[in-house]
């Protein structure tokens, strides 16, 4: 048992399907498995390497099956957490997933428009069912009797199939919007369909033929599920309300609200005494009788959003959605300072070239600057007057800072004086041309939506800003006088450019792109110097140090290491991690990645190996976990780490033998080597 612990770090949001395990002692949501009594987070799947979407018990609980956006669909033995079969044959994302009631198959509906029916023994497809009319297959699930497979798709309609003959039996037409969701009752006779027209349909099962409509969502409905056998069913709606129902009048038994964001899932336990709801990456289990909340599944607050390293490597500093930013030692693993002064989260910060200072940037409208070495506050706050934006850029070591407005205004300051230097419209709407001195005022701008904004970067000398946004190719600015420079032409047309980063010395720009490249510039003439293939859309792109080598993160949470000079992959390191940025250490041997769940890795870019896991804990506390099974930690992790050995949760210590696979090491243990610094 303890040589298959592994290390859990407590999730920052649930996302997913909902179902609860036969005996109703599990909940899953999407891969994170909770215990359903306590709600506490028993463990998180890792193997997908995207979103999981759908996600489902076998009859026995013993398997756990889910599907993701990359295309596969997974078998779980629910005991171990062990990936039994890996099902890859769908070309797009799959949405979601069920078990017919024997468990011997296992059926997948995917954005590739195809329904999958699985051995869920061996892997091999049993059946496949392509639809007269071609729609994504929204969700999924088997008759009582598993004889009819109900699919809908994005459209108004659902259709069931007969499993046997793969046949269309009956079409349910009468939505006036897309279905999100389809269920069968305990009987089988009837089928419920949650849509986006805010209605939900009961139909009769074998005629087609619509029993009732349910209205009372003020938002579309995103799922639906039946009571196992009390005349109920239940909606989750993104009113931010779920609902239960009685089936036979077709009425509203209760709301249940409370909710801050939309309600995108709903699951009945089995004793249909309890109900679970997902909410804004938040699970509640609630009494069905009472409509009052049981439990809040527990997560963190954590989402890795940035990561930098101080000019001699000793530092790492990486900032959560906490609002807070945590220095670490990078020999030792420990935590240096936590800084907390932030009111909203910190996207951007650098270390002043001295390495003595940090400066932090947030969407609050300030930017901050610390002493590296204790965290104390080195400077006043500088706060934007008017419209902050949000910011886009640090640069020339700190001393600048660029926002971006909704108008499609960006703003460079200097951050001595808390001064705008120069106004740049960076955004080039087709109703009019790019100006040359004085822009139009926004109010007479007219502007696409706000999220056509992508990144930013200054150039090490601060003299240049580049911008990218998903409607137009990369600019280079003047940073001086607002001028545009250079456009860079050469990323497929209709395909956004992710981010944008210049070499050390200035002379390179990088760009990482949708159409699956990373792409190298001459910053002087704006001529594409490389394209650097990779198998999926590139979102963050970092150089080394010296210049020689950029890392790319891909959307399938892969990282490329290049070789510039060569203009070849040197490394490819898979993960599961999400990454929202990389940044080299000094001597280019490894690579700092910020990662969603609110740690900080650090990689070896040579082997593609894991070298260490720096996991802020509560209070100021910390934790360094080796690939190798030893670790450090300081402070009370409050749930937020353990380690998990098939079901069972263990707190640090508890799994500890001398020179076994688990250990803690002294807090003067060296993580990497000397030549680091």
């Amino acid at each position: 048992m303890v040589a298959q612990a592994e290390v859990m770090i407590l999730p920052p949001s649930m996302s997913g399907r909902l179902a609860f395990s036969p005996d109703g002692t599990l909940l899953a949501a999407g891969d994170v498995v909770i215990d359903a009594a306590d709600g506490r987070v028993l463990r998180v799947l890792r193997g997908h390497v995207s979103s999981v979407t759908g996600v489902t018990f076998s009859p026995d609980g013993t398997l756990l099956a889910t599907g993701s956006f990359d295309g596969t669909a997974r078998v779980w033995e629910v005991a171990t957490g062990v990936a039994r079969v890996v099902l890859a044959c769908h070309s797009e994302g799959v949405n979601d997933v069920a078990f017919a009631p024997d468990g011997t198959v296992l059926a997948s509906g995917g954005n590739d428009r195809v329904v999958r029916i699985w051995d869920t023994m061996t892997g091999a497809t049993r059946a496949t069912l392509i639809g007269r009319e071609q729609y994504d297959a929204a969700a999924v699930a088997f008759s009582p009797d598993g004889a009819l497979l109900a699919v809908s798709g994005w459209r108004d309609a659902v259709q069931l199939w007969d499993v046997a003959s793969g046949v269309v039996r009956v079409t349910l037409e009468g939505h006036e919007g897309s279905v999100s969701d389809v269920a069968f009752s305990p009987s089988g006779s009837l089928v419920v369909t949650a849509s986006r027209d805010t209605t939900v349909r009961i139909w009769d099962a074998v005629t087609g033929t619509a029993r009732s409509v349910l209205a009372g969502h003020d938002g579309p409905v995103e799922a639906v599920a039946f009571a196992p056998g009390a005349g109920m069913l239940a909606t989750a709606s993104d009113d931010g309300t779920a609902r239960i129902w009685d089936t036979a009048t077709a009425t509203t038994r209760s709301v249940l609200a409370g909710h801050d964001d939309p309600v995108s899932d709903v699951a009945f336990a089995p004793d249909s005494g309890r109900i679970a709801t997902l909410s804004g990456g938040t699970v509640r289990i609630w009494d069905t009788a009472t409509g009052t909340v049981r439990t809040t599944v527990a997560r963190s607050d954590g989402w890795g959003l940035a990561v930098a390293v101080s000019p001699d490597g000793s530092r790492l500093a990486a900032a959560c959605a906490d609002r807070t930013v945590r220095i670490w030692d990078t020999a030792t693993g420990t935590t240096r300072a936590v800084l907390a002064g932030h009111q909203d989260t910190v996207s951007h910060l650098v270390f002043t070239p001295d390495g003595g200072k940090l400066v932090t940037a947030s969407a609050d409208g300030t930017a901050l600057r610390w002493d590296a070495a204790t965290g104390a506050a080195a400077g006043s706050a500088v706060t934007s007057p008017g419209d902050w934006g949000r910011p886009a850029a640090l640069g020339r070591g700190g001393t600048l800072l660029a926002s971006v407005a909704d108008d499609g205004t960006a703003r460079i300051w200097d951050l001595a004086t808390a001064a705008v230097r120069t106004t740049i419209v960076v955004a080039a709407p087709a109703s009019w041309a790019p100006p040359a001195a004085d822009p139009p005022a926004a109010e007479d701008r007219e502007y696409e939506d706000c999220d056509w904004f992508a990144s930013a970067a200054f150039s090490p000398d601060g003299t240049l800003f580049a911008t990218t946004t998903s409607e137009s190719d990369p600019r280079i600015w003047d940073t001086a006088t607002g001028t545009r420079r250079a456009t860079l032409i050469g990323h497929d047309q209709g395909w956004g450019v992710s981010e944008i980063a210049f070499s050390p010395d200035g002379s390179l720009i990088a760009t990482a792109s949708w159409d699956w490249t990373a792409r190298i510039w001459d910053t002087a003439t704006g001529a594409l110097r490389a394209t650097l293939t990779c198998d999926e859309s590139v979102i963050v792109v970092a150089f080394s140090a010296d210049g020689t080598m950029l890392a790319a993160v891909c959307l399938d949470r892969s990282i490329w290491i290049w070789d510039l000079a060569a203009a070849t992959a040197r490394t490819v390191i898979k993960t599961t991690d999400w990454m929202m940025s990389v940044a080299f250490l000094p001597s280019g041997r490894y690579l700092a990645t910020s990662v969603t769940d609110g740690t900080a890795r650090i990689w070896d870019t040579a082997t593609g190996a894991a070298v260490v896991t720096l996991a802020a804990l509560p209070d100021g506390g910390h934790a360094a976990l080796l690939a190798d099974g030893g670790y450090k930690i300081s402070g009370n992790p409050r749930g937020r780490l353990w380690w998990a050995a098939g079901l069972r949760r263990f707190a640090p210590g508890e799994l500890d033998t001398p020179g076994g696979a688990i250990r803690r090491l002294p807090d003067d243990h060296p993580l990497l080597p000397p030549e680091l610094h």
